[in-house]
């Protein structure tokens, strides 16, 4: 998503500012100018001792920083309670706030938001020497949230202990101190600690994904030890099976415990085969030429255009493919309408691939729900120009009181209980360089064009060979030809 900004209306405008706290406001400004014109140093003791201030005082900030944040979910908290807002509702979204406050996502600002209060409540030693600028903001964290999940009253015990070793103890070593305090804490308080802790260690277990550099991602497992290490011997065991057998095909040992890990998950016969639907959306002369602009997977990211030319043509899947047309100018996929309440089918997934993350400002968490950006119940309309791609918090804050969103095809603006604005454009379909001077010519003059100008983009989507939509052709080229060439000439 593109990096989001605030409006003029936001907490960006200088005069806004002024206006709401004009000695703190001119004060800060006055002393960011002073910072920004400072000269370079004129010799390395004093640019030296210029870092050690600067790091001291970025610590000094982040404390007050975390006392702001913990005041204003006061004041939401006061307000809900007010309005009579049942008490587990009160002040849930003072975090979100937080994150566009910050300029980050929600999630990020629900955490510092979290931390804020372990530090300002529970651990006021910590707090002190961020404060002081003893310590940097990230040493004050780790304590923070290893000793999440702890009562009041053991934190304080925790942060009375280490005191003295804040600042001159490593994050790695004050992690494993801090968690070996937690632990001895809770047994003391309760002697079945250890049982019950280890049962809601298990209860965590998880896989996440992450996309990665060069069209790859890293897919975790968090499973107990146990299990762990018997995932990984079996891998290692198969794949050393396979290289005594001279069935590597010149793959290490590393590379064979890779594709066993697809194959074994997914069922199928080799890990280049994906049995399981994948949308790619790409451009008519990455696909089918040398273009070289990456294709998109929805969600994930860019895959380099080579890359899923031989993807989409080595796979044994069989292949679909469906035109989409984005606009010229923006790059922005073109729209659609639908009579339906609800975001469903075809219009659901151009949202999805829109949008392609969270749309609010700041966040790109994964897409959960497709959803009027002005309710129904207020006149919006299920169609192109009032939808938005949101996870499922951002969604749930949008229907807290005081949240509003206001959205075209090109544009998301939300504005906070406190009436500032934070804008986030909608991202193009694909991302890639404009043309600027000479470029490398191909062997196309560039994507086919339908007459309105709208450039052709793809979604081509590999799938089971017994869905309704499998097609017969096994190359990408041979459908390009029976599908495509006929259509845009």
């Amino acid at each position: 998503m593109d990096a989001k900004e605030p409006s003029d209306t936001a907490t960006g405008d200088d005069t806004d500012l002024t206006a709401a706290a004009p000695h703190f406001a001119g004060d800060v400004r006055d002393f960011s100018s002073m910072l920004f014109d400072l000269a370079p140093s004129a010799n390395a003791d004093e640019a030296q001792q210029r870092i050690t201030l600067l790091e001291r005082l970025t610590a000094t900030i982040a404390a007050v920083q975390a006392s702001e944040a913990v005041a204003l979910h006061a004041h939401r908290v006061a307000e809900d309670t007010a309005n009579q807002v049942p008490a587990h509702k009160r002040g849930t979204y003072a975090g979100h706030e937080v994150a566009y406050a910050k300029n980050t996502a929600p999630a990020s600002g629900r955490r510092f938001l979290s931390t804020a209060h372990a530090l300002v409540d529970d651990l006021p030693h910590t707090f002190a020497a961020l404060a002081r600028g003893d310590i940097p903001q990230s040493r004050a964290r780790t304590v923070a949230e290893r000793t999440a999940g702890l009562t009041h009253e053991q934190r304080v015990r925790i942060d009375d202990e280490l005191k003295d070793r804040l600042t001159h103890t490593g994050n790695r070593r004050l992690s494993r101190e801090v968690r070996a305090l937690a632990y001895q804490a809770r047994a003391d308080d309760d002697p079945a600690f250890e049982w019950e802790s280890s049962t809601v260690a298990v209860d965590d277990r998880h896989v996440s994904f992450a996309d990665l550099e060069d069209g790859m991602a890293r897919i975790s497992a968090v499973l107990p030890l146990v299990e762990g290490v018997a995932v990984v011997d079996h891998l290692q065991r198969s794949a050393l099976s396979r290289l005594a057998d001279g069935a590597a095909a010149g793959r290490t040992e590393k590379q064979l415990m890779a594709d066993l890990f697809v194959e074994r998950l997914t069922g199928q016969g080799t890990a280049d085969d994906v049995p399981v639907e994948v949308a790619v959306v790409i451009e008519a002369e990455s696909l089918f030429s040398d273009g070289r602009v990456p294709a998109w997977l929805p969600g994930f990211g860019p895959l380099p255009a080579k890359t899923a030319r031989e993807f989409l043509v080595a796979s044994d899947a069989q292949t679909f493919l469906r035109r989409v047309f984005t606009s010229p100018r923006t790059g922005q996929l073109v729209g659609m309408d639908s009579k339906s309440r609800k975001f469903t089918g075809q219009l659901r997934k151009m949202v999805i691939f829109r949008d392609d993350v969270c749309r609010s400002p700041g966040c790109d968490a994964p897409i959960k729900h497709v959803d009027h950006a002005q309710p129904v119940a207020a006149g919006g309309t299920t169609e192109w120009e009032n939808a938005s791609g949101l996870c499922a918090a951002c969604n749930y804050a949008k229907e807290k009181a005081g949240w509003r969103h206001e959205a075209t095809p090109e544009t998301l603006i939300v504005t906070t209980p406190t009436g500032e604005s934070y804008r986030a454009d909608t991202p193009p379909l694909v991302t890639k360089l404009r043309a600027q001077g000479k470029s490398t010519p191909s062997r196309r003059d560039g994507p086919p064009r339908r007459p309105g100008g709208e450039v052709v983009t793809f979604e081509v989507v590999p799938i089971r060979p017994d869905s309704d939509d499998a097609q017969s052709p096994s190359t990408v080229e041979s459908i390009y030809r029976e599908r495509v060439l006929r259509d845009t000439g």
